[in-house]
């Protein structure tokens, strides 16, 4: 059952591009950070790259944080900040996410048959693997699994909590 609902929740929430995901302020990750320009954001920005194994695959992730308060439009809208950076924090880290799925189909089924509900830690590995694979774009996806299986116990913020402690 898990994986026809997860099939569905990727049907309904994949789009093609880039996905920001905003790390919660509470959340602090301690890794180097480089400046360099990104397109995206218009503008210059810390960049780490880091990975985490996630079901025998190795995931790339880029963490941005702002450079300094560039009052672009772009810039603003790619870290959230609002019109003429009017909640500007020094401190804002986003996940810019895959473009394109990392796993093919039948790789990404083979990963959804070894998943157990029973085994939240393998349900949060997995939500990672959803967001930060390339297969879906919007956080809503974990309310969509905890609405299929109401005994997880699971939020966003585990998911956070993991992928800090498990970066490499």
């Amino acid at each position: 059952m898990l994986k026809s609902v997860v099939l569905d929740i990727i049907k309904a929430h994949y789009k093609n591009g880039h996905y920001l995901l905003y790390i919660p302020e509470k959340h602090t990750i301690n890794v180097d950070f480089k400046q360099t320009y990104e397109k995206y954001a218009g503008g210059f920005v810390y960049e780490s790259n880091q990975k985490i194994h996630l079901f025998d695959t190795d995931i790339p992730i880029k963490i941005h944080k702002p450079f300094c308060q560039t009052h672009r439009y772009e810039y603003e809208y790619y870290f959230a900040f609002g019109p003429h950076c009017e909640n500007y924090n020094n401190d804002k880290l986003v996940i810019q996410c895959l473009r394109n799925p990392i796993l093919n189909n039948v790789e990404l089924e083979k990963v959804l048959d070894s998943v157990s509900c029973d085994n939240n830690i393998q349900i949060i590995q997995l939500l990672l693997l959803l967001f930060l694979g390339g297969f879906v774009n919007d956080l809503s996806c974990i309310d969509k699994i905890q609405q299929n299986f109401p005994e997880l116990n699971i939020s966003q913020d585990h998911m956070f909590e993991y992928l800090i402690e498990h970066l490499q």
